[in-house]
């Protein structure tokens, strides 16, 4: 009996309560996490005014309030009711906080000149200098940010905090509006920019430098001076670059193919300063404190210092959000336990994330916030399901790298859906590269803060760059070495959206049934998995090579998406226009993609093609507009600033649409343009409109 008794209690504590109500039961913060998101993703998605908000949340707060006062027998209705009531508040909330926070597009005069101050630190581009300046009205009130590349010049003689008076023209920001390709002015104006600017020499003046200094001003000197400190030290430009990246979030110095090899061997995270970084600051803190243990009053004295560590490491950084993030939620954590608070850490990860919300609301539709909160959600669910596994081995180093499998495992299980979805690619062989790259990572962290602190006695610091150079040079080598193995790196893997929640529910079903042994969660997730199934088959079978067409908007380029071929004009077909390119082929099932040189068509016959039983020609030189056509032209592709009487051509053809590619100069399509508004001619040009998609493609991508 008393065996019994004990293998329950142990199987209790290893697989938790029996129900999973129970569990959520206990973690109020997430009970509220969860409608606040909700609410945030209505306002997002339907806009309402923040009357609604600020009325319905009024009247379910006083509903919630009428029904708490309640009190007679059926307590446990009446709290029930009461929640629901609670979580209806939050979702209002969460709309009131996102329409906020929603930043209106500001009305630009660019017939004036303007006052700005720098508000980001200047980040160097190929051929320019980023940052970002906050726009000052004639009181010096901040009126809106925006985007600024200034011209690359030895003479530049910027930084952060510096007054300026501005009269270059501001644009607006725009995305390409490519299938498949990040929706930048969407991204941007999630964070509150709509505009951007380019700045030369003539078109600015210095008014006053360090006009305004807060703490992130401050926090980039002291960056930059340890940047310096890094530079002095001797490393070549790749060590240099992801030393800098790794330690303090500074990637302007990383070359791309550097970038590349970390990101196809799966070890961006260790670049991406965030908890893994602000974790080693803690353990190390936590180490060199550790005297303070013996009373509540040095506990506390040494949570407080921790947590000015990490918050001042978030500062240097540069206050990133995966930073915020972690450093936010190793806060609370070491806050309950300076306080003999064993708080979960569900609740904490839960607390950070709904402050993190409640100061931008937008940050729920980053990919870096999820990843990082999916990883580490991931990690915590299931790390009871390998505890087992470490105690097969008495051996500390051994239980250290089956720790890192363990972890590695369970953040792969948490991201990898997301991350599929976002960047298309998997890489195969993360397991193996989390177990070589994060113990360096930790011996670089370490080492790279002795050379720091060391830096003024040169006997000293000079002992510790040369580890330090080797680890960083080790990493380098075996990300490299991992990203060459055969097979490295899946890549142009597509997944619709509706499969991907679907997969996600499939895991939260598997993780449950695991913890809870509830059999009818093994049944949901073979329902999910058997709905992804006939997803995936539809789309295979709704595939016809012969209905796709694509007229995408690149840079100053034709590039025509004709069923499994794309005519282009372009003398270099790099890897990067192949990589933007030929994904919504491979999606739409086409294997082999045939290139074609647009100046190769030699035949008008060449110029013309059948698709969705529409006819569509391309118009890119003179013998087209001479010829007597045969046939009704659907659509028309105007290609290369070809010289044509648009009324005749209307005529003609009698085309539905007159489409305008990306190889048009800018004057010819603003004449076009002109011409076509007098006349009334329907004209699509993919600068302004973005990629023209006809027939499967349609179809196909607007579910990715």
């Amino acid at each position: 009996m008393h065996k019994n008794i004990k293998t329950i209690k142990l199987r209790s504590s290893i697989y938790g309560p029996r129900f999973l109500t129970d569990d959520i039961n206990k973690f109020l913060v997430i009970k509220i996490l969860i409608p606040f998101i909700i609410g945030i993703i209505i306002q997002d998605y339907f806009h309402f005014n923040i009357l609604i908000s600020i009325i319905g949340f009024s009247i379910f707060f006083i509903l919630s309030l009428i029904v708490k006062s309640f009190k007679g027998k059926q307590k446990s209705k009446t709290r029930f009711l009461f929640m629901k009531l609670a979580c209806v508040c939050f979702v209002f909330m969460g709309m009131y906080i996102t329409e906020n926070k929603y930043v209106t597009i500001p009305i630009i005069d660019n017939s004036k000149a303007y006052y700005g101050v720098i508000s980001e630190p200047l980040e160097e581009k190929e051929k320019s200098i980023k940052t970002q300046i906050t726009v000052l009205d004639l009181s010096f009130s901040e009126k809106f940010e925006i985007l600024a590349y200034f011209e690359k010049d030895s003479l530049l003689n910027i930084e952060m905090g510096d007054l300026l008076y501005i009269s270059s023209k501001i644009d607006r920001i725009k995305s390409n509006g490519n299938p498949l390709e990040f929706d930048y002015a969407d991204y941007m104006s999630k964070n509150g920019i709509y505009f951007r600017t380019y700045i030369n020499n003539s078109n600015y003046q210095i008014l006053k430098n360090g006009y305004k200094k807060g703490l992130r001003y401050y926090s980039c000197k002291i960056r930059n001076y340890l940047l310096s400190i890094y530079r002095k030290s001797g490393f070549s430009e790749k060590e240099l670059g992801v030393l800098e990246a790794l330690t303090l979030g500074y990637k302007n110095d990383l070359d791309e193919e550097t970038k590349s090899a970390f990101q196809s061997s799966g070890a961006m995270h260790v670049l991406a300063v965030s908890g893994l970084h602000t974790g080693i600051i803690m353990m190390i803190t936590d180490f060199l404190l550790k005297f303070l243990k013996k009373n509540r009053r040095q506990k506390i004295i040494k949570c407080g210092i921790i947590c000015i560590i990490i918050w001042l490491f978030a500062a240097i950084t540069g206050f990133s959000s995966s930073v915020n993030r972690a450093a936010l939620m190793f806060s609370i954590m070491s806050i309950g336990k300076s306080i003999d608070r064993n708080s979960s850490t569900y609740n904490s990860l839960a607390v950070s994330c709904f402050i993190l919300l409640m100061i931008n609301p937008y940050l729920i539709f980053n990919v870096g916030f999820g990843l990082s909160y999916l990883a580490v959600l991931s990690i915590i669910s299931c790390m009871p399901l390998f505890e087992k596994i470490q105690e097969l081995s008495k051996s500390v180093i051994i239980k250290y790298f089956l720790g890192i499998i363990v972890v590695s495992i369970s953040a792969q299980i948490g991201t990898s859906v997301l991350s599929i979805c976002t960047f298309r690619q998997f890489p195969t062989y993360f397991l193996l590269t989390n177990i070589i790259i994060i113990p360096v990572a930790y011996a670089i962290m370490i080492l790279a803060i002795a050379l720091l602190i060391t830096n003024s006695i040169p006997i000293i610091s000079t002992i510790i760059f040369y580890p330090l150079k080797y680890s960083v040079k080790f990493m380098t080598e075996s990300v490299s070495w991992i990203e060459s193995l055969p097979g490295s790196c899946i890549k142009n893997i597509f997944l619709p959206n509706s499969s991907a929640i679907l997969l996600y529910l499939v895991l939260f079903s598997i993780i449950v049934f695991i913890f809870y042994k509830q059999f009818y969660w093994v049944k949901l997730s073979a329902i999910g998995l058997l709905l992804v199934s006939l997803i995936y088959l539809s789309e295979i079978k709704g595939r016809n090579a012969d209905e796709l067409l694509i007229v995408y908007n690149c840079n100053k380029a034709s590039a025509i998406q004709i069923g499994n071929k794309l005519i282009t004009n372009s003398q270099n077909i790099d890897k990067y226009f192949i990589d933007m390119y030929i994904p919504p082929s491979e999606l739409a099932g086409y294997k082999n993609i045939e290139i074609i040189n647009q100046d190769s068509l030699s035949k008008i016959s060449d110029n013309f093609f059948m698709i969705d039983k529409k006819i569509v020609g391309i118009i890119d030189n003179d013998e087209f507009i001479n010829i007597e056509p045969t046939l009704k032209i659907d659509y028309l592709i105007l290609s290369k600033n070809v010289e044509c009487n648009l009324k005749n051509l209307s005529e003609k053809y009698k085309p539905e649409i007159i489409i305008l590619d990306s190889s048009n100069s800018k004057k010819y399509r603003e004449q076009v343009t002109k011409e076509s508004l007098n006349k009334n001619i329907n004209i699509y040009d993919v600068n302004v409109n973005g990629a023209f998609i006809l027939g499967d493609a349609k179809k196909i991508l607007k579910k990715y």
